[in-house]
């Protein structure tokens, strides 16, 4: 099938069209790179009261709502978790 598309003259246009964009494209419009490197992630399994495991949920529905940053329920943990260890070292 799709060396069957290849050989059609439209989608073979389309194609290289689509490959000149790339090539000539600004420079300006090229994506940034991040000067921050993601950090890396473990997993961790944990179990919550029940009470705070909704909390957690509700809080992330309404982070997303609100379009706020860090609104999953992992950012929301590791946020929480890094403020109660710097209150803890003083």
């Amino acid at each position: 099938m799709t060396e069957s598309l290849k050989r059609r003259e439209d989608v073979r246009a389309f194609l290289e069209a689509g490959t000149e964009n790339r090539q000539n494209s600004d420079p300006n419009l090229e994506p940034k790179e991040s000067p921050k490197t993601p950090e890396r992630r473990i997993a961790v399994t944990l179990r919550l009261p029940e009470e705070i495991a909704h909390a957690l949920i509700d809080a992330s529905a309404e982070r997303r709502k609100k379009r706020q940053k860090n609104s999953s329920q992992q950012d929301i943990v590791a946020e929480a978790l890094e403020e109660w260890f710097s209150e803890s070292r003083r």
